[in-house]
């Protein structure tokens, strides 16, 4: 505990001292800093007891990049890179937690008791391999798929408003896909 509560010490004087260094928004730094910890603190104090409690991890990682992006601009809510790195970062900590994470402890939360997406709708682990099961695999595939769509879209806003061209549309796609 010392060493968490003094490395989130750290990151809050880093981020005021940044915020100051750049002429941000310190108040509002610290506001999405704070709000970031707590969903942080509430997913390592209740996770895994009720399904999809991903959402706070995924609430964190949005949070933090957007606690971020406040040190360099007075409105992070209204820079499209910013809210699509937050946006992505918050995809993609769900998935991970939700899916990869939910699927690889089946067995293991499924003997501890907890209630993870996974176990809820009634993914395996057996010798045989795994079974995920109709909703997960739905859950996954929708997360994917609204990366992707954000991806690309995005990737298409920003281009336009940076002059990059369409090219970076396509590879955002592509690689999403990947």
């Amino acid at each position: 505990h010392i060493i968490s509560g003094s490395f989130l010490l750290l990151a809050f004087i880093m981020f005021i001292l940044a915020s100051h260094l750049s002429s941000g928004e310190v108040f509002l730094t610290m506001i999405l800093l704070s709000g970031s910890t707590i969903f942080g603190a509430i997913y390592d104090i209740w996770g895994k007891r009720f399904p999809l409690s991903d959402f706070f991890m995924a609430g964190w990682m949005f949070l933090l990049v957007l606690a971020a992006g406040s040190v360099v601009t007075n409105d992070p809510f209204s820079s499209n890179l910013i809210m699509t790195v937050a946006i992505l970062g918050g995809l993609q900590i769900l998935f991970n937690n939700s899916v990869e994470g939910g699927l690889k402890d089946v067995r293991n939360d499924r003997k501890s008791g907890t209630r993870t997406l996974a176990v809820i709708t009634g993914a395996l682990l057996t010798n045989k391999g795994l079974k995920p099961g109709f909703v997960i695999e739905w859950w996954g595939i929708g997360l994917r798929t609204a990366t992707i769509l954000i991806s690309a879209s995005m990737s298409y806003i920003i281009a336009e408003e940076e002059g990059w061209g369409n090219w970076i549309v396509i590879a955002a796609a592509v690689i999403g896909i990947v």
